[in-house]
């Protein structure tokens, strides 16, 4: 039984109990304000991205040549 929650814990699917070893700039699977914070960023950054590519292609200046 111990392996197999070593194995899950390897995994992220069990709660990690030593927190006195976690990275701070590592995502774990209990962080998940981190995780949705991440999400939101990312999201917003592939929406400004769609948005303004088009219209860089279309109207850019270095395409009138």
């Amino acid at each position: 039984m111990e392996d197999r929650n070593k194995n899950l814990t390897l995994l992220g699917l069990a709660k990690v109990d030593q927190i006195e070893d976690r990275k701070s700039l590592l995502f774990y699977p209990n962080d998940t304000w981190k995780i949705v914070g991440w999400d939101v960023f990312i999201s917003l950054v592939l929406l400004i991205t769609c948005i303004t590519t088009p219209f860089d292609m279309a109207f850019g200046e270095e395409f009138d040549d």
